[in-house]
């Protein structure tokens, strides 16, 4: 998929930072939070940390598959997000540019089937570089069912440039 360098997350009311994954370690499975205190765990395939602060994802398989063989990700803790109404997500990225829709940058989510386990009856909210078209940012309401929060950039990333990406989202507006 791509490089990750950082991924930080602030409410958005008063600018607070509560989390920041620097992704600075340069081996092991921990992702350390320096602002709070929600460590993440790599699993998966196909992802690892460079020695250079740099965190690779493969990606290529798809959510249904088995967690044993499913792409590379960074596990954070339960409902540390879902409770959040506003929030800002900011990462860099250095997307490889090969197109899948599906690939994620970030997908924060709640599942009806329980932890790893993708059945569309939950809700998330996620960023992707959705191929070769745009990206895209979208919110899924798990009272509705539907996604109430659809954003898409014009233009999609490009492929082997490291940028800044940062999502504003507020369910009061």
């Amino acid at each position: 998929m791509a490089a990750l360098t950082s991924l930080s997350f602030s409410l958005s009311g008063n600018a607070e930072l509560i989390h920041r994954y620097s992704l600075s370690e340069t081996s092991g499975i921990t992702v350390k939070d320096s602002v709070g205190s929600a460590d993440g765990e790599l699993k998966g395939n196909s992802v690892a940390f460079d020695g250079t602060s740099k965190l690779y994802l493969g990606g290529g398989t798809s959510s249904s598959d088995a967690a044993d063989t499913i792409s590379g990700y960074v596990n954070l803790p339960n409902h540390f997000i879902n409770v959040l109404t506003n929030v800002s997500f900011e990462t860099w990225v250095q997307w490889d540019g090969v197109a899948s829709i599906w690939r994620r940058i970030f997908d924060f989510g709640t599942s009806a089937s329980g932890e790893d386990i993708a059945d569309g009856n939950g809700g998330y909210r996620f960023l992707s570089p959705q191929g070769d078209a745009n990206i895209r940012f979208a919110v899924r309401d798990p009272a509705t069912g539907s996604e109430s929060v659809v954003a898409t950039a014009a233009a999609p990333l490009e492929s082997g440039v490291q940028v800044c990406l940062t999502v504003t989202y507020d369910l009061r507006e």
